[in-house]
């Protein structure tokens, strides 16, 4: 998919005034609980949770050999699905693995290969998987690819994990861990976990903006792109972990993302960069300013909270009809 920039910004509704920039987040829980614009009961994540996370992280870096090796050969043997969307090798092999380990445990798993449920996604201990997001990427032989988890506790989103293989072979980290009320964290081999926080841009006229979903819908849809026009600089199909972990970390990267929305996607692919973006000080809502939820996460807005308002403003200008 081809990037797309920015266009003329005069036909754009103007924004109404944005929030103030919240101090960088220290790197000790007691400040975790200051989050622009949301507002919700903050607790430590239960042992229980933090060692299902822990048992995710260690599965995925397990398999970095064969992510990335697929990758540089390009020769992983592909299937196409019932509904078009391309499956390969590793797509099988992380959800695979993951269920193995975790349903003779008792915990459900469900994801993007295989039966969908979503009523039974409600109750219980679930953890939803998207092995690859970003098939195509990885097909192509590009980095932007990675695998999405989310831990679920009777339908509410308790954890998530992302992880990058090639930022892990590159950097040295590349996994992206938050808990609900516990922060947003990126991990690195042999190093201290990294809090993260979304950048200060307040202002959407200086913004960076991706666009994830159905390209021919994000191509057709009005709002889509009065909000491009409305920003500095736009991108489509990063994929939903990169777009996703790159606002997250806007504070950090040399430029930040601070917008990325998300048109007619599945919760695996929303829900656990939703999770990270929140945690790391971000705001996530539909496009009626409707917190997200596990029935509400297919058109999300999300971004680092101080332009939110603009955004909303700037797709309202679009009729809002996204999906049109």
């Amino acid at each position: 998919m081809h990037p797309s920039e920015s266009g003329d910004r005069a036909a754009v509704c103007r924004s109404n005034k944005s929030q103030e920039a919240p101090p960088r987040r220290q790197e000790v829980k007691s400040a975790l609980a200051s989050k622009a614009g949301v507002s919700r009961d903050v607790g430590a994540p239960s042992a229980a949770l933090e060692a299902m996370v822990l048992q995710i992280k260690e599965l995925l870096l397990g398999l970095e050999a064969v992510a990335i090796g697929g990758l540089l050969r390009q020769a992983a043997r592909i299937e196409v699905k019932g509904d078009g969307e391309l499956v390969g090798e590793l797509d099988i092999l992380v959800q695979d693995a993951i269920s193995a380990h975790f349903e003779s445990d008792g915990v459900r798993v469900f994801g993007e290969e295989g039966a969908f449920q979503p009523e039974l996604l409600r109750s219980g201990k679930v953890i939803l998987v998207d092995p690859v997001d970003g098939t195509h990427n990885y097909m192509l032989g590009l980095p932007m690819f990675g695998c999405m988890c989310t831990l679920l506790e009777d339908g509410v989103a308790a954890a998530s994990v992302i992880w990058l293989p090639v930022e892990q072979r590159l950097e040295g980290g590349g996994i992206y861990v938050a808990t609900r009320g516990g922060g947003a964290w990126l991990h690195r081999a042999e190093s201290e976990p990294i809090a993260l926080s979304v950048s200060a841009n307040s202002s959407l006229a200086a913004s960076f903006v991706a666009l994830e979903g159905k390209t021919q819908k994000i191509a057709r849809s009005l709002a889509a792109r009065h909000l491009v026009a409305a920003s500095r600089r736009a991108r489509i199909g990063l994929s939903s972990c990169w777009a996703g972990t790159r606002v997250a970390q806007g504070a950090r990267t040399l430029t930040s993302l601070d917008v990325l929305l998300c048109v007619e996607a599945k919760p695996w692919d929303t829900l656990p960069i939703a999770l990270l973006i929140e945690e790391a000080g971000g705001r996530v809502t539909d496009l009626s300013g409707t917190p997200w939820s596990l029935t509400n996460c297919s058109t999300l807005l999300m971004t680092n909270g101080h332009l939110h308002a603009q955004a909303l403003d700037a797709l309202r200008c679009g009729d809002a009809g996204v999906a049109r």
